[in-house]
């Protein structure tokens, strides 16, 4: 599975982002370099455990962001790998973005605040 060409962009320009995400928790969110990002699916073995899915980050511990079909922007988690327990966060890498600047944004304006 290919990553979408907007990640791709994101990704060249970074190497491992840490960051902390404010979704619908708040999480952190630890990109993967893009050998990472191969290491990482050979490692969990993605293919086999959660076939459809490409994992590009996590969340610095139990849980990986991945790429489903379609592009959309999914949460597993690493134990009990499967497309089953998959939560969908966003319809694409772009909405996806967006949460991630959103996220950053108020972040930084409570940092701001206090």
């Amino acid at each position: 599975m290919h990553t979408p060409i907007e990640f791709q962009k994101f990704n060249d320009s970074n190497t491992i982002v840490e960051m902390s995400l404010k979704h619908d928790r708040a999480l952190n969110i630890v990109f993967e370099s893009n050998q990472g990002i191969v290491l990482l699916n050979n490692d969990l073995e993605i293919e086999k455990h959660a076939p459809g899915f490409y994992a590009f980050a996590t969340d610095g511990g139990n849980e990986v962001y991945a790429f489903g079909q379609g592009g959309a922007v999914f949460m597993l988690p690493m134990i009990g790998l499967s497309e089953k327990d998959a939560i969908k966060v966003a319809n694409s890498w772009i909405e996806f973005e967006k949460i991630i600047k959103l996220s950053a944004q108020q972040s930084d304006a409570s940092e701001t605040m206090t």
